[in-house]
């Protein structure tokens, strides 16, 4: 299977919502998704890692390793189209990452989920799970995280502007917020995907010039960085 890069994950992700609401694309970021590297469990006799029987395994790995482990496993079922399978690993991640105290850990989890249940079309799950790591995010100021969350409300909130009060106004501030926070980051390429889901916030205002500004912005960007994922939509029509 083809191995995606790290941009595309988050392009991929976020472009499912696509297929469940028009006027959509966004990104997925493989890096924000991933654990900790898994550890194998040393061999007692030569110290290597892997290929230890059960009763020579020692005594349990910690939880913060199995939470690794488990993430891991999450990453493949999800990169193999197993939604379902990838959530079951990542809710199990979870609870050790709780066991563990790991607020890091936990936010990461709930991130992913949320992702493995946008997959599945639970949206409110998703939505809650984005919301509650985004919580975890902020308290440990973790800048990363926190912009990939805000994106997914923001087109949450977007593509469902009948069913929440103000719901263009909550998309605006959630993808702005985003946007500045990749820029600040110098991660142009997500910042120049929400800068374009923006621009679609502000048009939905009747803010029509603001919005043209971000489009081309986000294009212009696109094209110096040679995007070559889709990330941003053809608007070489503007």
């Amino acid at each position: 299977m083809r191995s995606f890069s790290p941009l595309s994950r988050l392009i991929v992700a976020a472009l499912f919502i696509v297929l469940l609401f028009p006027a959509l694309a966004a990104g997925q970021d493989r890096a924000s998704r991933r654990g900790v590297p898994v550890q194998a469990a040393p061999d007692r006799e030569t110290g290597r890692p892997g290929g230890v029987a059960p009763s020579l395994a020692g005594p349990p790995l910690p939880s913060g390793i199995r939470a690794a482990n488990l993430t891991a496993s999450g990453e493949k079922a999800y990169e193999a189209g197993d939604y379902r399978e990838a959530l079951s690993f990542y809710e199990k991640a979870f609870l050790l990452c709780q066991d563990a105290k790991d607020e890091k850990c936990s936010a990461q989890s709930l991130f992913q989920m949320g992702t493995a249940y946008e997959k599945l079309g639970d949206l409110e799950n998703s939505f809650a799970h984005f919301e509650q790591s985004l919580v975890f995010a902020r308290k440990l100021q973790d800048k990363k995280l926190t912009a990939d969350n805000l994106l997914f409300l923001g087109l949450h909130f977007y593509a469902n502007t009948g069913r929440y009060e103000k719901a263009l106004e909550k998309s605006f501030f959630c993808l702005n917020e985003a946007m500045e926070t990749y820029m600040a980051l110098n991660d142009r390429n997500l910042a120049a995907v929400t800068m374009f889901h923006l621009g679609n916030a502000m048009s939905g205002l009747g803010k029509y010039e603001d919005a043209a500004f971000l489009h081309k912005t986000a294009l212009k960007i696109a094209v110096e960085r040679k995007d070559s994922y889709g990330a941003v939509p053809n608007l070489t029509y503007l």
